[in-house]
């Protein structure tokens, strides 16, 4: 990946990126004690799709993914992360909660 101080960071479409997700406590509760799932996605719409059980857990609120470029086609990057909040005041004793991430990627031909 090539990046420049003021640009987005280039990939080429082709190659395997790993994109770094971080998130603060929410609830108080850090990313490694929510279920969550993390979609990669670019303009295209074209989107790749990880678990949890997925990622790679780096520390209690940072994890990181391997995308394949070929999957989510070119375009700007783009990062939605549904989380599953414990909480006891909702039917199904989770809240969800949606965070969009910009991660300062283009993927270019």
């Amino acid at each position: 990946m090539e990046c420049q101080n003021t640009d987005k960071c280039i990939s080429y479409l082709g190659s395997e990126e790993e994109v770094i997700i971080s998130l603060d406590p929410i609830d108080g509760y850090a990313m490694a004690e929510y279920d969550f799932t993390i979609e990669v996605y670019c303009s295209s719409l074209k989107k790749q799709i990880f678990t949890k059980q997925q990622a790679r857990r780096i520390d209690d609120n940072n994890y990181s993914v391997i995308v394949d470029t070929n999957i989510i086609g070119v375009g700007d990057v783009k990062i939605r992360v549904v989380g599953r909040i414990p909480n006891f005041s909702y039917p199904d004793r989770y809240r969800e909660v949606v965070t969009y991430l910009d991660p300062n990627m283009r993927i270019v031909r």
